[in-house]
């Protein structure tokens, strides 16, 4: 709609994460010609400033519970967001880790009501949550400087909920 009233003015749109299939849905759901479209991407996904550290989970959940807090409270003046498969392990791990860490928590999936959804974005973005559990429902749009861990405590239903990151 955009290319059919305003034919003159260019669009680009931007993504970090896009796969190319992704990118040519994008493309042809919008009607853009191939000819009038291009990818621009580097050759590297490399991320020098970034760390991936994988650890073998606790069976017992107490214990998983007092390392990932003893984690979170070493991090305690930065953000810590960590992901869950289901809605339902987001809080179990919210009421496991409540006693345990010093910042307070906010609980973000897509079985919470709009406002409640709202508040817990405000809270986040304003730096009152340091500490977000949540689905891949929680993810598009953060845009938030000082995210120091980002724990993915289930492994995924489906890989391609987490390319958000």
């Amino acid at each position: 709609m955009l290319k059919q009233r305003w034919n003159n003015i260019p669009i680009m749109l931007l993504t970090a994460t896009c796969s190319y299939n992704n990118i040519e849905e994008i493309r042809s759901k919008l009607n853009i010609p191939e000819n009038n479209f291009t990818i621009i991407r580097g050759a590297s996904f490399q991320r020098n400033e970034l760390a991936f550290e994988i650890r073998k989970r606790k069976e017992n959940k107490q214990i998983f519970w007092r390392e990932l807090a003893n984690y979170i409270n070493e991090i305690s003046d930065e953000r810590c967001i960590i992901y869950c498969a289901t809605k339902n392990k987001c809080e179990e791990l919210q009421i496991g880790l409540e006693n345990l860490v010093e910042n307070s928590i906010g609980l973000y999936h897509g079985g919470l009501n709009d406002n409640t959804r709202q508040q817990i974005l405000k809270s986040w973005k304003l730096g009152v949550s340091k500490i977000m559990i949540g689905t891949s429902a929680f993810g598009m749009g953060i845009n938030c400087i000082n995210v120091r861990c980002i724990t993915f405590v289930n492994a995924p239903i489906n890989m391609s909920k987490y390319l958000i990151l």
